[in-house]
C-alpha cells in the first residue's frame, strides 16, 4: 500500500445494523440507487414485480428513520426498466426513470408529505442519469432515439420547481451511435452547472468519452473530447465507462474513464478547468511500464471542496485500486493510485465510491462471492476494511446492484440487495461518524446557585440522535435527551466540576471539556474595628476584617452623616458630636453580601 493511502485510525467509524427498506420478497428486481443530502436526508429507489410488472418504488429517510417505500409510477400501466433518485437538503428528492419508450420524473419538495403526479419528460431510452446539487436544482442527462442513431439531451429541474424542462440542444451536435453498454454519466455543481460525460462510437470503429457543460442557457459551446491519443509515451484507443464529479465551484470539474493502451486498459483521470481539459494522468497503480492486469470500469467522487476518491478494478488480478485527490502531504493532483486489499478478492470488486464534504469517504465492494465490504478514508487516507454483510442480511446479490452516498458531516450510507433467491431484500446500512463533542456552556464563576442548571449546546449527528451523560464531580448524575440539567439538590460551598458525554446508538462517545462550578452561598463573615480619638473633628480610623470562600469582591461603609467610603480601611472626620450607625457591606465573589451595623458616638 502506498504511503499515501497508508491505514490510519482518522477514518473512525461505526456500522449500524442494516436497515430493510423492501423484503424478503420474490418480487425484488434491482436496487436503482441512493442518494444522501449533505443535512443527511436521503432516498433510495429500486425496482419491484407488481402484477407481474417491474415498477419503480422509493423509500426516504429523515433524521435516521426511514419510510415506508411507496410506489411512483402506479398510475402508468408500463413497466419500468431503470429508475436513478437524486436528494438535497431538507428532503427534497428528485426520481426518474424510464417506462414504455419516455423518461419519467417524480419530485418530492423539501418538508412535503409526498411526491408530485408523474411527468412524461421526453422520449429516452437505457438508464438515465441524475444528479442535483446543494441548492436543490437538479439534471438528468439521458439517451433520445433520433431516427437510426440518437442524441445525449438533458432536462433541467429548478431548485423552485417540480418539473423537468428539456433543454432546448442536445449536447451531441448530430446524431451519434452509442455502445450498446452504459449510458451518460453527470454531476451537478453548487451553482447549478451541470457536467455531463459520455462514450459514442466514432466512424473507425473506436470508442471515445466526450465531456460537455450545461446549463440554464442550454449547452456549452464547447464539447470536449477526454480520449487520450497518448500518454505514458503509449498510444492511446478506445475510451469508455465515464464517470465524473463536481466542486463547488462549478469551474473545477474531473472525467475518469477507462482507455486501452497497447494491449492493456487503464483508468485515466483529468481535469475540467472552465471547458479546457488539463494533462490527464494514470490513476490505476500499474506504473509506467507494461501491465500484467488491465483496469476496469473507474467509480469516482468528488465533493464540493474539490478532494476526490477514484475506485477500480484490477483483471485478472482482483485487486482494489484507489486513487485519491487532495491527501495531506501528498501530491497535488491525483495520487498514482494504490492496492488497497491485502489480498485478490475471488470475485471481481466492482468499487463504488462515496465522499462528504467533510473528506471522509468510502469505497464499496464484494471480496468474494456473497459478501460485502467497506474501506473507510478520511482525506484520502484509509482505515481497515469494514464487513458489511452478515448471517442476517444473507449473500449479496451483485447482480442487484450497489449504491453508496454520504452526507456533510463524513456519514455513509450503503445499499444492496440481498437474501436468497426466493426471499431477497433492498437494503440500507449506515456507517456513522461519531457524534460532535457537546459544548458545556455558563459560567465558570463563582455563584450562590446551589441548585443551578447545567446547559450545553447540543452535538451534531444526523442520524443517530445522541443521549447525554452528565457528570457531577466525576459522578455520573442524570442520562438525557435534552441538552440542560437542573441540579435537583443543594450542592455543597465550594469547587465542583462538572461535563456531559454524548453517546449514539451504536455507543460512540463524544465527551465535553470539563468545566469548573464554584458554589459558594454562604454570606461573608467580616467584623469592624473602629480606633483613634472619637471626637468631633478628629480622625476615626476603620478597618474591616472579612472573609468568604469565594473571596471579597467588594466592601463599602457608610458612616451615618451622610458620607461613604468604599475599601477595608478608611479615616472619616465627624464634623460634630453625636451617635452615628457605621454600617459595613461586604460582597463576595459570588455576589452574596452581609452588613455590619456598628453604633460610634463622638462626643
Amino acid at each position: 500500500m502506498a504511503n499515501a493511502l497508508a491505514a490510519a485510525p482518522a477514518a473512525a467509524a461505526a456500522v449500524a445494523p442494516p436497515v430493510t427498506i423492501d423484503g424478503p420478497s420474490t418480487a425484488i428486481v434491482s436496487l436503482d440507487g441512493l442518494g444522501v443530502a449533505q443535512d443527511g436526508s436521503g432516498a433510495v429507489v429500486y425496482r419491484k414485480l407488481a402484477a407481474g410488472v417491474p415498477h419503480v418504488f422509493a423509500a426516504l429517510e429523515h433524521a435516521g428513520v426511514w419510510g415506508a417505500p411507496a410506489q411512483l409510477d402506479a398510475t402508468l400501466a408500463g413497466g419500468a426498466s431503470a429508475s436513478a433518485v437524486a436528494v438535497s437538503n431538507g428532503g427534497r428528492v428528485a426520481v426518474v426513470w424510464t417506462s414504455g419508450g419516455t423518461l419519467y420524473g417524480e419530485v418530492h419538495p423539501a418538508g412535503a408529505s409526498g411526491f408530485s403526479a408523474p411527468q412524461a419528460i421526453a422520449a429516452a431510452s437505457g438508464t438515465p442519469a441524475l444528479a442535483m446539487g446543494v441548492s436543490g436544482t437538479a439534471y438528468v442527462a439521458f439517451v433520445a432515439p433520433a431516427g437510426t442513431a440518437s442524441n445525449v439531451d438533458v432536462a433541467r429541474l429548478d431548485r423552485s420547481s417540480t418539473s423537468f424542462a428539456l433543454l432546448s440542444d442536445a449536447l451531441n451536435t448530430a446524431p451519434i451511435t452509442l455502445p450498446s453498454a452504459g449510458g451518460p454519466t453527470i454531476a451537478v455543481s453548487a451553482d447549478a452547472t451541470a457536467v455531463v460525460a459520455w462514450a459514442q462510437l466514432q466512424g473507425d470503429g473506436s470508442t471515445h468519452v466526450f465531456v460537455r457543460r450545461a446549463s440554464a442557457a442550454g449547452p456549452s459551446p464547447v464539447i470536449d473530447d477526454a480520449t487520450v491519443a497518448t500518454l505514458g509515451g503509449v498510444t492511446g484507443g478506445s475510451a469508455d465507462s465515464p464517470a465524473v464529479g463536481i466542486a463547488y465551484d462549478s469551474s473545477s470539474a474531473w472525467v475518469a474513464f477507462r482507455e486501452t493502451f497497447g494491449a492493456f486498459t487503464r483508468v485515466v483521470v483529468t481535469k475540467l478547468l472552465g471547458d479546457e481539459l488539463r494533462t490527464p494522468v494514470f490513476a490505476d497503480s500499474l506504473g509506467p511500464g507494461a501491465a500484467a492486469s488491465s483496469a476496469l470500469a473507474p467509480s469516482l467522487a468528488i465533493n464540493g471542496n474539490g478532494a476526490g476518491l477514484l475506485a477500480s478494478e484490477l483483471s485478472p488480478a482482483g485487486s482494489l485500486v484507489v486513487a485519491a485527490l487532495g491527501t495531506p502531504g501528498g501530491p497535488p493532483g491525483w495520487t498514482p493510485g494504490s492496492v488497497v486489499n491485502s489480498t485478490p478478492d475471488s470475485v471481481p470488486p466492482s468499487p463504488l465510491a462515496a465522499l462528504s464534504a467533510s473528506g471522509k469517504g468510502v469505497v464499496v465492494y464484494t471480496p468474494n462471492a456473497g459478501a460485502l465490504d467497506a474501506e473507510l478514508f478520511a482525506r484520502g487516507v484509509s482505515s481497515a476494511p469494514l464487513a458489511l454483510s452478515s448471517t442476517t442480511t444473507g449473500p449479496v446479490v451483485a447482480a442487484g446492484a450497489l449504491a453508496a452516498g454520504a452526507d456533510d458531516r463524513g456519514d455513509r450510507a450503503v445499499a444492496f440487495v440481498a437474501g436468497s433467491p426466493t426471499a431477497l431484500s433492498v437494503l440500507v446500512e449506515p456507517i456513522v461518524v461519531p457524534p460532535s463533542a457537546p459544548r458545556a456552556t455558563g459560567t465558570q464563576r463563582w455563584t450562590a446557585e446551589r441548585r443551578p442548571v447545567l446547559r450545553w449546546q447540543a452535538s451534531s449527528d444526523s442520524w443517530t440522535p445522541p443521549l447525554y451523560a452528565v457528570y457531577l464531580d466525576g459522578t455520573r448524575v442524570a442520562t438525557t435527551t435534552s441538552t440542560s440539567y437542573a441540579v435537583p439538590a443543594d450542592l455543597s460551598d465550594g469547587r465542583h466540576t462538572w461535563r456531559v458525554v454524548a453517546t449514539d446508538s451504536l455507543g460512540q462517545r463524544a465527551p465535553s471539556m470539563t468545566r469548573r462550578l464554584l458554589v459558594d452561598a454562604a454570606r461573608p463573615v467580616l467584623r469592624l474595628r473602629v480606633s483613634g480619638k472619637r471626637s468631633a473633628g478628629a480622625p476615626v480610623s476603620f478597618t474591616v476584617n472579612a472573609t468568604a470562600l469565594s473571596g471579597v469582591r467588594h466592601v463599602s461603609l457608610d458612616y451615618g452623616d451622610g458620607h461613604a467610603a468604599s475599601g477595608p480601611s478608611a479615616t472619616h472626620v465627624y464634623a460634630s458630636a453625636g451617635h452615628y450607625t457605621v454600617a459595613v457591606t461586604v460582597t463576595d465573589g459570588a455576589r452574596v453580601s452581609a452588613v455590619l451595623r456598628v453604633g460610634v458616638t463622638i462626643s
